[in-house]
């Protein structure tokens, strides 16, 4: 994400792991509930029911939001006014995540070791044993 207001992002831009998390809590509301927020997010009420018949009826919401380019500002805003808190409260920790933690350091990639030219070197060779001068004495 953008060091801008995290408002202005686009929703398609929220984490997986937050979106879904996100849709888990809003596929558990209660009937009337998800309906005013689906409603609230889809223009025909044609579109609402038949969401409602899906699997994932959250996920498929959300992502007719996210094709007409929503926010995430707008979707805190909608769910504050419908009282949604909890779904509220997964978006707001993830923001809060982002603004409590500073960028990552970036990493340097780090040298290897100077090479020693010794290693490539043969290895020494076994001395062989000093051949010892015996002198024969003729007698």
């Amino acid at each position: 994400m953008s060091g801008q207001d995290v408002r202005t992002e686009f929703l398609y831009r929220l984490p997986p792991a937050v979106m879904w998390e996100f849709t888990r809590v809003m596929d558990g509301l209660s009937g009337p509930d998800w309906t005013r927020f689906a409603s609230e997010v889809l223009s025909d009420q044609t579109d609402v029911r038949l969401a409602e018949r899906r699997e994932r009826r959250t996920d498929w919401v959300m992502n007719q939001w996210e094709s007409r380019n929503g926010r995430v500002g707008e979707l805190l805003d909608l769910l504050e006014r419908l009282q949604l808190l909890r779904a509220r409260d997964v978006i707001l920790s993830w923001r809060s995540s982002m603004k409590s933690s500073s960028p990552p350091p970036v990493a340097r990639p780090s040298l290897p070791p100077p090479i020693s030219l010794s290693q490539f070197d043969p290895p020494p060779k076994p001395r062989a044993p000093p051949t010892s001068t015996m002198s024969t004495a003729a007698g």
